[in-house]
């Protein structure tokens, strides 16, 4: 805490299972000591000034086995749609797993709350986000914008559950930090509810938008939105600062066919067939100048490197790329753009969205915001559960991504002069 004073033990006391630790700080002031007491415990650091020093009191938290209720939260389906009782409910077994919170981020136009999960490791059995989101990079994955894309909400609730209860999920966890909004359209999701029965097999694109109709894509960055929604994203933006950004979509499981609109919607002329099975959405890949297309450029090699792990699939996006290429892009390269990986298709961000790509507005704080696509409207058994296996393999790749990155180092100096400065440091070698 101070250079060249290391900590020295002054006491254990196992009665009330803490550990007292003291630096030796002669001939600091009174006051300077009292401000710098005050400034730890805003940091949750328990520091009180003592004689010629400081005290640090920490308390020893013993290690809960982890009860038969915990135990027992199974992983969440992957192969049927989960309505909206079922995704609330979900959300609040999971955030009484070890190292998941649950809290209400916002709610919809309607009244309908929208809810958000946080996984990270607390050190030493105390939470502050401010340490962990600078010592740590964070993932915000965001799903369910459009409510008839399903299966992004099935991926955020496996994967957060996985983060928890498996030793893989908990390794990453030691080097990263995740944010969810496991479905960010409620209002959306009751109109598809109530549109679905009768209609197995549409895809349902009156339940895309809110409760209006609307799209709130540019509302994200308005200082008031005109919409809810809007809010939440940026609320957990803002709380966690995230470095990578995964917004989880879907496209039309088949054909798009519009009567009076020549065939295929005019706004998404580009989806009128599925371009493949899986494909990304990257900023910056259209444009070598800028400082993040290496960065980008190496996340679509891995990204195709994961999916080419998955026999299924590589078949189903090699099946769907072809007619794509042969019925779509053979006579309209225009409208139908082309893959920039060969095993992956890969494609730049639409101009309607740039301009609210996390990444392109924020950048470098935010170096990436991927959007993955699916063809999810409206599915389910085994074609389902492959469109969530996709979302859950980019999200890890993400992550992967994330944790080979070293960690930063929290710094704290005080000095007569200067007084405190915090600071954080990214090692050089993990």
């Amino acid at each position: 805490m101070f250079p060249g004073q290391p900590a020295t033990v002054w006491g254990i006391d196992h009665k009330v299972r803490r550990v007292v630790l003291f630096w030796d700080a002669p001939g600091i002031p009174s006051d300077q000591a009292e401000f710098l007491a005050v400034v730890a415990r805003s940091w949750g650091l328990p520091l009180a000034p003592a004689a010629n020093g400081f005290c640090l009191t920490i308390p020893m938290v013993p290690s809960k086995p982890v009860s038969p209720e915990k135990a027992a939260v199974p992983e969440p389906p992957d192969d049927r749609r989960l309505d909206l009782t079922e995704v609330e409910a979900w959300i609040g077994r999971l955030g009484k797993l070890p190292h998941l919170h649950a809290w209400e981020g916002g709610t919809s136009l309607r009244g309908h709350p929208i809810h958000v999960l946080e996984a990270s490791l607390d050190a030493r059995g105390l939470r502050s986000r401010r340490k962990l989101r600078f010592l740590k990079p964070t993932l915000l994955f965001n799903a369910r914008h459009h409510a008839n894309e399903i299966s992004s909400t099935n991926a955020a609730l496996r994967l957060a559950w996985r983060l928890s209860r498996t030793t893989a999920g908990r390794k990453l966890l030691q080097r990263v930090n995740v944010a969810f909004i496991p479905l960010e359209n409620p209002d959306g999701v009751t109109a598809l509810e109530a549109l679905l029965p009768g209609c197995a097999g549409h895809k349902l694109h009156a339940a895309r938008y809110n409760a209006l109709g609307a799209e709130w894509y540019a509302d994200y960055h308005r200082e008031h939105p005109r919409f809810p929604e809007a809010r939440v994203k940026r609320r957990l933006w803002q709380r966690w600062l995230p470095r990578y950004v995964l917004d989880a979509h879907g496209v039309p499981s088949h054909e798009w066919d519009q009567p009076f609109a020549g065939l295929a919607n005019p706004r998404f002329r580009e989806h009128w067939i599925p371009r493949a099975f899986v494909f990304a959405i990257l900023p910056f890949i259209e444009q070598p100048w800028h400082p993040g297309h290496v960065g980008v450029m190496d996340l679509a090699g891995r990204l195709a490197e994961a999916m080419a792990a998955d026999r299924q699939i590589v078949a189903l996006n090699a099946e769907l790329s072809d007619r794509y290429e042969r019925y779509a892009r053979t006579f309209a390269p225009d409208i139908f753009p082309a893959s920039v990986n060969e095993t992956l298709v890969v494609v730049p961000t639409a101009p309607r969205i740039g301009d609210v790509n996390f990444a392109q507005v924020y950048w470098p704080l935010t170096e990436v915001e991927l959007i993955t696509e699916v063809v999810d409207e409206v599915v389910d058994g085994p074609w389902l559960a492959a469109c969530v296996r996709a979302h859950t393999v980019a999200a890890e790749t993400l992550l992967k991504r994330l944790a080979q990155q070293p960690p930063a180092v929290l710094r704290v100096n005080f000095s007569r002069q200067e007084g405190l400065t915090l600071g954080w440091r990214q090692r050089q070698k993990a």
